[in-house]
Formats: structure tokens, C-alpha cells, sequence
């Protein structure tokens, strides 16, 4: 995991359309960028969609940014990703994705819960030696 972030320089995307752009947090917040790996351990060919939230080390939640996450792997992943966040995955066979979350300056993150399909969704917990600072808690 990787925080910090104050903004993101997105290239154009001339096969979509798009020019050149910065995206920023809200005021006082700061991006945290959570890379997946997940492994289709099914008989069948499976998609993963991850959505969902991040909590602080005093348990406030903040929902993922997936529309900011799909821009940066189609703008920087250059078909490594479809360009959306979602791993399509044969059986046995695995998948990189991201999912993308503003917090508080000031704030570390505690545990991510994802959303994805049916019944309770996984909460995994970081550890502070987890956490990557691209700037001291977000300053």
C-alpha cells in the first residue's frame, strides 16, 4: 500500500477521447493506492470487482474511488488492465488490480473491506510497516 498522494498527472487517452489532466483529493485528504492480487481458485472463469472501503486507525471509513482506479490502470497500465478495475481470471490463473482511496491527512489506514459479491465482505488489516508514505502521514 502507498499513501500520500496529493494528485495524479493522467496522460491523454486519445483511443477514449480524453486530453491531459490532474486529479486531486478533497481538501485535506491524501490518496492511498491498495495493489490486489487475486487467484481463481474455481472451476469456472471468474470476474473480481473490487469495491469498498478503507478505515482509519480510529475506525472512520472511506469509500473506495473506483472510477479514479480504473483512469489511472487504463492510463498507466497500458493493457495490462482493460482499463476498469475488474480481473478477469480462468481457473488457477490470477490478476493485478488497484483500488484507490482518499483519507485524512493525518490519518493511517487500519484495514480495507471488500465488496464483492454475495455475504460478509473481507476485511484485511494493515500494518503500519504495510503502509508505504510517499509523504509523512499525507503532509
Amino acid at each position: 500500500m502507498l499513501c500520500g498522494f496529493k494528485g495524479y498527472a493522467i496522460p491523454a487517452i486519445p483511443e477514449l477521447g480524453e486530453s491531459a489532466k490532474t486529479i486531486r483529493p478533497p481538501r485535506d485528504m491524501r490518496f492511498c493506492e491498495v495493489d490486489i492480487r487475486v487467484k481463481n481458485v474455481g472451476k469456472r472463469i471468474a470476474q473480481f470487482d473490487p469495491s469498498g472501503f478503507i478505515y482509519s486507525e480510529t475506525d472512520e471509513q472511506y469509500r473506495s474511488e473506483d472510477d479514479l482506479a480504473a483512469t489511472l490502470m487504463m492510463a498507466y497500465w497500458n493493457g495490462r488492465f482493460p482499463g476498469v478495475n475488474t480481473v478477469e481470471a480462468a481457473p488457477g490463473k490470477s490478476g493485478d488490480t488497484l483500488m484507490v482511496f482518499a483519507i485524512p491527512v493525518g490519518a493511517a489506514p487500519s484495514r480495507v473491506e471488500i465488496e464483492e459479491g454475495d455475504g460478509e465482505p473481507p476485511s484485511v488489516a494493515i500494518a503500519a510497516s504495510d503502509v508505504k508514505w510517499k509523504h509523512p502521514k499525507g503532509q
